[in-house]
């Protein structure tokens, strides 16, 4: 195992926010407005049955049309269409033990965008291509990195600062 090949339980979303097979695209949008998240595992019961997208529900639920299966259909959808018939179904997982770099290959090589974490058959959390670029970020910028490029900068800006120059001068003759 690679040194920054890490189990996705520190990367991963937990808890997980679902939404009920039988609930409403409105009550979706309520939850993707309100949590901030473009995701919403769905489940009936505990049982994860599919994922629901921003993407999938309309702006303007009132105007387009009705999305099922990935074709476009006649048929207006309304606030009270079910999340049922419109999630994506099979859901790409993993156990929670899984590694990152396992995860990011589901996500390469199924062009998704995030994967649903498990426990036991139960959606424990998420993790998004978000997560796996601050995951990214991280190794290639870390904190402490970051900190001593600040305190460089800092430091070379008093010591070439008009002041600093002034008091190395006046420290050089003796005044």
């Amino acid at each position: 195992m690679k040194k920054t090949d890490t189990t996705i339980a520190s990367s991963m979303n937990s808890p997980c926010i679902t939404i009920g097979a039988k609930d409403t695209l409105q009550e979706a949008s309520l939850k993707f407005r309100k949590h901030n998240i473009r995701h919403l595992p769905v489940v009936d019961g505990k049982k994860l049955v599919g994922i629901l997208s921003n993407r999938d529900i309309p702006q303007d639920i009132s105007t387009l049309k009705k999305v099922s299966n990935k074709k476009v259909k006649d048929s207006k959808i309304t606030s009270q269409a079910l999340v049922k018939d419109y999630m994506t179904t099979p859901v790409i997982t993993v156990h929670k033990l899984a590694l990152l770099s396992q995860v990011t290959r589901l996500v390469l090589d199924n062009k998704i965008s995030c994967v649903v974490v498990e426990d036991k058959g139960t959606p424990i959390g998420i993790i998004t291509t978000d997560d796996l670029i601050l995951v990214l970020r991280n190794i290639l910028i870390p904190e402490d990195r970051t900190k001593m490029d600040l305190i460089g900068r800092v430091t070379t800006w008093v010591y070439d600062s008009p002041v600093s120059t002034l008091m190395n001068e006046l420290s050089a003759t003796g005044v």
